[in-house]
């Protein structure tokens, strides 16, 4: 049986078992939801050929194998949603090409490899969340330099080398989350009137050091900024260091120590 007219179909949220059928390549679907289900095996090769595809939602699944580089051919994505699942290898070479994205979450799988710096024609990309794998290699400096993005979520991985210092070019900015990785250096200085939106920004578990530059805690002050989550490694013990005042600057300094039994102890991250 053929659906010829169905562009939408919503199966989230059930107990769905098995995987997803090979034709759903020849349909004419633009949002296909099928996350939070029980679903398993690898994402087949004709998916991708759904070229008017606008928003795939697999999350939260068990899907696994690697990600095809045909998904590059899918040029009407704008929300690609592959999170917590089990998708191994690195992130496709043609993921460059989806300039239209929105979204793109590819969260708590098992993907190794670098991210190329490839997001200089995305004109839409809102949030970024490559969170909990084990990416390696310098943090892209090009998402630093879109005026859509909001959210870049890196965390938990093994990425190391400096914070981009276009840090500041990041103008809509709200959440960065940067912590449990390899980062050295410093933090980076940036314009008065940078980072305005900036709400969160967790940078805990890496080796940086140096000085908070003054620029940064500035975004803690009302009329500057709005700043309200702000950790660090300025800790007592926090071996390096990064100096950095709490709370007037961090709001939070690793490794935590907690009062317990009139002892002080160290808690982990």
């Amino acid at each position: 049986m053929t659906l010829p007219n169905l562009e939408t179909l919503l199966l989230d949220v059930n107990r769905f078992k098995g995987g997803i059928p090979t034709e759903f390549g020849l349909s004419n679907i633009t949002t296909f939801y099928v996350n939070s289900n029980l679903l398993t095996g690898t994402l087949p090769e004709s998916m991708w050929g759904n070229l008017g595809l606008e928003t795939l939602r697999v999350d939260m699944n068990y899907f696994n194998g690697t990600l095809s580089n045909s998904i590059g051919d899918l040029l009407s994505l704008k929300d690609l949603h592959l999170e917590s699942n089990k998708f191994t290898g690195t992130v496709p070479l043609l993921f460059g090409r989806l300039s239209s994205l929105v979204t793109l979450s590819l969260a708590q799988n098992q993907l190794t490899g670098t991210l190329r710096d490839y997001y200089s024609s995305f004109t839409s990309l809102a949030f970024f969340d490559v969170s909990q794998n084990a990416l390696t290699g310098f943090i892209p400096s090009g998402l630093f330099e879109l005026s859509t993005i909001q959210t870049i979520a890196l965390n938990n991985n093994k990425f190391d080398g400096n914070i981009p210092e276009v840090l500041g070019s990041a103008s809509s900015l709200q959440i960065l989350s940067l912590y449990s990785n390899a980062l050295t250096g410093s933090v980076p200085s940036i314009v008065p009137g940078s980072l305005a939106n900036l709400q969160e920004m967790l940078l805990q578990k890496n080796s940086l050091t140096g000085s908070m530059p003054p620029s940064i805690c500035e975004l803690r002050v009302a009329g500057f900024g709005v700043l309200d989550m702000f950790w660090a490694d300025c800790g007592a013990t926090a071996a390096p260091m990064i100096q950095c005042t709490s709370p007037s600057c961090c709001t939070m300094c690793y490794p935590l120590a907690v009062q317990q039994q009139g002892i002080f102890k160290l808690t982990g991250y």
